[in-house]
């Protein structure tokens, strides 16, 4: 049977792979210049992940879903490329004492990187004004991590 849901890309298949790979890198780290985002209006920054929230069924694997969002964001800082860690604060509704152990996580290694790579942390609205503030200007390559918690 042909569901509304495949007719959309959303088939099982498709969210089976998407499912791993919150998980293990199969999709590579999913960083992007700055530049790249910025081309044409409106701007488009790719989602790098989602932050999935917490599921008992597969608790025992969020140490890997924890290393695959670190390794990404490690080669954005190293690298001076954006990673957008795509979430919103409803996602963490259900099992909110868990799903904020696991961000603060993030957020830790965030503060390493910062320290070290002069990462940068910015919300959608910073993030496109950085990218209006470059228009019309030569771009150049600003390395961030771009969240975006209920915008």
């Amino acid at each position: 049977m042909y569901k509304a849901s495949d007719r959309a890309g959303q088939g099982p298949v498709k969210r089976a792979v998407r499912l791993v790979d919150a998980y293990l890198n199969l999709s590579g780290h999913n960083t992007y210049t700055f530049d790249s985002c910025i081309e044409r209006a409106p701007f488009n920054f790719p989602a790098s992940s989602f932050l999935r929230s917490y599921d008992k069924k597969l608790s025992m694997l969020d140490g890997l879903r924890l290393r695959r969002i670190k390794k990404a964001m490690t080669d954005a800082a190293v690298n001076k490329r954006v990673y957008h860690l795509w979430w919103h604060p409803h996602n963490f509704g259900k099992d909110t004492a868990r799903n904020i152990e696991f961000f603060r996580k993030i957020a830790e290694h965030y503060i390493a990187l910062k320290k070290a790579h002069d990462f940068r942390s910015l919300n959608m609205g910073e993030l496109s004004q950085l990218a209006e503030s470059h228009r019309g200007a030569k771009p150049r390559v600003v390395p961030c991590e771009a969240t975006s918690p209920g915008v």
